[in-house]
């Protein structure tokens, strides 16, 4: 464990962070390789989004892995529907934590960028400006300072996703101004050296990622050495110790209310199904009248509705956060909470499956609303992070 934490190994996706579950990763193969005798176990309670990092380790230069087969055959599709869908995978590898891939995922929406459909390419923009590295205000004022004293020096924090701290270089437009990336990733230390002399000093520092480039200026007022009596100017606060807004990320969507419901969808299903043999039962029969026409299609489509949600939500897709899912999904959720309603009125419930077939269509409803909730909070947060970092940059 702590050669892997000095040493920088268990950084396994080459990020900058070592996480709890790429250090567990890492001591059960290095201790595989000595012993068969041990497995290392971990355990995790009420936990939920990305790995919990514990030490920082240094950047390693990445190159771009391979796109999945089934991806790159969206992306050369002659049809532009197929292109969209896989900008869509795109953008959601362009936010996760594999860098090979997020780099592989870079590249080709370079290359959709130039694509023949129009609404193609302006996807693949709005992908791109996604993960664009953002460092807050654009102006750093550095204070006042002597001449003969040391030069003030700040850090600027490098905001965006994994893959924006990837291939990080600083480089200045004056011979007084030096920036350089921290060695464990993620921030610029800027430094005053060797002012030119007394007055306002002004310089700017480019920050280029492999995801893009921004700008920020620099400020700094320089003095000569002033007497006992003579009054000092008040040092002013560097406008980088204000903490600035942190941007709003785009917010997962969790699989498991989809799951629910298609499970007790299924159940429901099942019921009718095991009470068809039964004779004389009336909801087996209520196929065939206009209330069955009402509930039990709405409730087949919802069931593989359900489905596809569930499996996209857990494999992080993009798509279940677009608007026009969750309207869909809120009127299938309408409809089934009326076919509920119909069960209630139209069904003889003293029958014991009649009843557990309703009661199992309510708590699919319940589930569809909780997933209905988890749509809307996702839609408006996606949107933000699609809109290009602040000041233009």
């Amino acid at each position: 464990m702590v050669k892997g934490l000095r040493s920088g190994d268990a950084d396994l996706d080459g990020n900058g962070e070592i996480g709890v579950s790429e250090l567990h990763q890492y001591v059960c193969d290095e201790l595989r390789e000595l012993t068969p005798h041990q497995t290392p176990r971990l355990w995790v309670f009420g936990a939920h989004g990305r790995d919990l990092p514990v030490a920082r380790a240094p950047a390693r230069r990445t190159e771009p892995a391979s796109l999945p087969q089934e991806l790159a055959g969206l992306v050369r599709s002659p049809s532009p529907a197929d292109r969209l869908w896989a900008i869509e995978d795109l953008e959601s590898i362009l936010q996760g934590d594999e860098i090979g891939l997020a780099l592989a995922a870079v590249t080709t929406l370079d290359e959709l960028l130039g694509d023949d459909s129009r609404r193609v390419a302006h996807r693949a923009e709005r992908a791109k400006r996604s993960a664009l590295p953002r460092i807050g205000p654009g102006v750093l004022d550095l204070g006042t300072v002597t001449l003969d004293s040391i030069g003030p020096s700040a850090v600027i924090t490098v905001e965006g996703p994994p893959v924006a701290h990837s291939k990080l270089e600083a480089t200045t437009d004056t011979s007084w101004l030096k920036a350089e990336p921290v060695v464990d990733g993620g921030e610029v230390k800027v430094e005053a050296t060797r002012l030119p002399g007394p007055g306002n000093h002004r310089g700017s520092v480019r920050v280029r990622t492999a995801t893009g480039e921004a700008e920020v200026q620099v400020i700094v007022q320089a003095e000569t050495r002033v007497g006992r009596d003579t009054p000092r100017a008040p040092r002013t606060s560097p406008v980088w110790d204000r903490q600035p807004p942190r941007p709003k990320t785009v917010r997962s969507v969790p699989y498991w209310p989809f799951a629910w419901a298609a499970a007790l969808l299924a159940a429901a299903l099942t019921t009718v199904l095991l009470a068809s043999v039964e004779p004389g039962f009336y909801l087996w029969r209520a196929f065939q009248g206009a209330s069955g026409l009402l509930v039990w299609p709405v409730l087949l489509l919802s069931l593989v509705a359900n489905v596809v949600l569930a499996v996209r939500a857990r494999c992080g897709s993009a798509a279940v956060r677009r608007p026009s899912v969750f309207w869909s999904y809120a009127g299938l959720t309408a409809l089934n909470i009326l076919g509920t309603g119909v069960t209630y009125a139209a069904y003889n419930l003293s029958y014991s499956k009649s009843a557990t077939a309703a009661l199992l269509l309510t708590f699919a409803c319940v589930a569809e609303l909780v997933g209905c909730l988890y749509l809307w909070k996702a839609r408006p947060a996606v949107t933000q992070a699609t809109s290009g970092p602040p000041g233009g940059t």
